[in-house]
Formats: C-alpha cells, sequence, structure tokens
C-alpha cells in the first residue's frame, strides 16, 4: 500500500479497499523476480539467474546430477529452486524490512532474536544439488554477519530438522514434534548464552 496515515491504511484494509493483484499479475512479477537477480557462485555455473535454473530443470526432466526423474520429483525440484535460488544484499526489499525492525528494537531498548528457520536441506540437496545449498548458506551467513555486530541474537537452525521429521513432501516448515523440540532447544541455548543473567533473574 501506497505511505498513509496508519488509521487510514487501516481502515482501507478493513474493508478490503486495497490493489488486488490477479493470478496472471501474480505470475508476472513472480517471473520477473526469478529472472532480476543474478547469481554469483565460486565455481562456473551454467545459469545466470533463477528462471533459467528453473526452465532447464523443468524442460530436461532430470535433476542437477543428470538423473531422469518423475514429473512430481522435477516440481518438487523447481519448487525449491524457485522458492530459494537467490542472494541477499542491502538492496533486498526484505533486509531492508529487517533493518527497520532492528532499528525500532535498539530504538526501544528491546532485544531482538532472528531465528532461521529449518528447511529440508536432505531433500534439497538431493533434488537441487549442492549449489542451491551453498546459496542458502550463504544467506544465513549474510543474515549473522549484518545483524550479530547490531546486538541481535542470531539463531541458525537451518540443519536443526532432518528428512524424516517433515510432515509433507513439499517445501515446507511444518515438522513433527520432534523437530520443533530441536530448533526451541537451539533457541534456548542460544538465548542462555547471551542472556544467562536475565534469565537467571
Amino acid at each position: 500500500m501506497k505511505k498513509a496515515p496508519a488509521l487510514y491504511k487501516r481502515m482501507l484494509l478493513a474493508f478490503k479497499a486495497y490493489a488486488h493483484w490477479s493470478e496472471t499479475e501474480r505470475s508476472t512479477l513472480v517471473r520477473k523476480g526469478l529472472m532480476h537477480q543474478t547469481l554469483s557462485l565460486p565455481h562456473p555455473f551454467p545459469y545466470s539467474n533463477a528462471s533459467e535454473w528453473d526452465r532447464n530443470t523443468a524442460r530436461k526432466h532430470q535433476l542437477y546430477n543428470g538423473m531422469q526423474a518423475s514429473q512430481d520429483t522435477i516440481e518438487l525440484a523447481c519448487h525449491y529452486i524457485k522458492c530459494f535460488a537467490y542472494q541477499l544484499d542491502d538492496k533486498n526489499p526484505r533486509v531492508k524490512d529487517f533493518d527497520n525492525i532492528v532499528r525500532l528494537c535498539q530504538r526501544r531498548g528491546w532485544r531482538l532474536v532472528f531465528n532461521i528457520l529449518a528447511d529440508n536441506m536432505d531433500q534439497l540437496k538431493t533434488l537441487a544439488g549442492p549449489d542451491l545449498e551453498y546459496l542458502m548458506q550463504e544467506n544465513a551467513q549474510y543474515i549473522i554477519q549484518r545483524y550479530e555486530p547490531q546486538g541481535v541474537t542470531v539463531v541458525n537452525n537451518q540443519y536443526s530438522v532432518r528428512d524424516e521429521d517433515f510432515f509433507e513432501n513439499f517445501v515446507t516448515e511444518h515438522y513433527s514434534q520432534r523437530g520443533r523440540r530441536n530448533i526451541a532447544e537451539k533457541v534456548a541455548e542460544k538465548l542462555n548464552d547471551h542472556y544467562s543473567q536475565v534469565i537467571n533473574h
């Protein structure tokens, strides 16, 4: 929504008086987004962006290692590519949102924690390969290196849940009680390391 007084925007939201994109418009925006950012890896890589990578995987009906796969498997590999084949930088709109959250918390004296949730890295590596895993690790490190020096606690749970603990055969953060416990324990451990005096008192 355009910049406007908060009360006015709240009224518009209550009456759903805001722009509604059609499915075609949404698809166009997604395609443009996938083509927009050039991917940079530390070794030769055959695709310049996520759109090329996704299109090639779908067209050839094979995984990164050349293995032929079913239509469902190919579609899942393409979903992983579309969801995670990007590289964070200071121009990314979500990074700008995070920056605003950090500044707000600093102004108000709040203790901020960013929790990088687990994705199915076992399945992702099998279907899309080590290049996508590299991009995800790089993005996690970007968040850690950008925000920890600013006093933010960053908990990296990227590998905290194994394949067998995911409920759905899809790109999701829906996992079993064991997976949720693993994440909670890691968050608690990090909080205890940083804020033991606060927690113990």
